[in-house]
Formats: structure tokens, sequence, C-alpha cells
């Protein structure tokens, strides 16, 4: 099992746009929202290479 200290290159766009959601969601005070963004910024960090194979194919299978 490999462990990556960073995020590949190839999520970094996912997980920031997630995360720039989750500050203009929080900002307006919807933090139910906000949270939900902070949780999917989370998942791109853990995502399993054939998950994001099959994102990218628009199939969705989470391990």
């Amino acid at each position: 099992m490999k462990f990556y200290t960073s995020i590949p290159e190839r999520l970094k766009p996912y997980y920031k746009t997630e995360l720039e959601k989750y500050r203009a969601e929080y900002s307006k005070g919807n933090l139910k929202s906000a949270w939900n963004h902070l949780e999917r910024a989370h998942n791109w960090t853990k995502i399993s290479l054939r998950s994001y194979f099959c994102a990218l194919e628009n199939v969705a299978i989470w391990d």
C-alpha cells in the first residue's frame, strides 16, 4: 500500500474547488453546506486511484 504525504497533482483542482466552496458557504453562515464541502475536500484526499479514474469517466464507484 502506498501512502501519500501530499495530494497528487491531478486531484488538487478538485480539492481546492471544494475548499473554496467551503469558505464561501461558511462566510455566508450556511454551516451545513460548508460542512458538506469540507467533507468532500477530505474525501478527495483519500480517494483511491481506481475511484479517481472512474470519477473521470463520470462513473461513481467508491470503495
